[in-house]
């Protein structure tokens, strides 16, 4: 599944760096910037061959964003967000909590002029903030052997907005592995989020 992703993300952050000429005008606009908060639900796993027996750990993604006009319909977006990831495993009922902050950059196509629907894509950078094995008790993750990793990945996704306020679904996903046993020996475990956020800008 992640392989037949990829290529499609690839594909959509082509499309979105290509200079727009707008819809119906051939200026450009002067530069505008957008900046506000942004927040809601996501729903993690993790997928590799060294997991299994996962379900989505539920938690929440939200933090701040500027937005730079970059064109009449193209705008890049940098964010830092809070982002709790991880899986819950059913076969033992214990859920492996990730939590870092995360670090896209996003390009967003606007298909209209004033609002409306929204084409997002762009790499991120996961710094981990804590790793726990959360069950009867709650361990970090270091108790029994394990590393949380910097990681490196990217975001698809779809919005609409409307004046200041706007709504998204994301699909954010990792290209490297999460954990380690050491420093020579990754896990073959990424991340994996579905998210549905809400935007207020000012």
């Amino acid at each position: 599944m992640t392989r037949s992703l990829l290529p499609t993300a690839f594909v959509v952050a082509a499309l979105l760096t290509v200079p727009s000429t707008g819809f119906g005008q051939a200026e450009s606009p002067a530069q505008t910037k957008t900046f506000g908060i942004i927040g809601g639900v996501d729903f993690a796993t993790l997928a590799g061959s060294d997991v299994s027996n996962t379900s989505s750990r539920t938690g929440f993604m939200g933090g701040l964003f500027l937005g730079v006009m970059v064109g009449r319909s193209v705008e890049v977006e940098p964010e830092v967000l809070y982002s709790m990831k991880g899986s819950s495993f059913t076969d033992t009922d214990t859920t492996l909590a990730l939590d870092y902050i995360e670090v896209p950059i996003l390009v967003k196509l606007h298909l209209q002029q004033e609002g409306g629907m929204y084409l997002l894509a762009g790499p991120a950078v996961d710094f981990h903030v804590s790793c726990k094995a959360i069950g009867a008790v709650s361990i970090d993750c270091s108790d029994f052997g394990l590393t949380p990793n910097l990681t490196f990945g990217g975001i698809v996704g779809l919005g609409y907005t409307r004046g200041r306020v706007g709504i998204e679904g994301r699909y954010d996903f990792d290209f490297s592995d999460a954990l380690a046993l050491d420093q020579f020996t990754n896990l073959d475990a990424k991340n994996r989020v579905w998210a549905i956020l809400v935007r207020l800008s000012r």
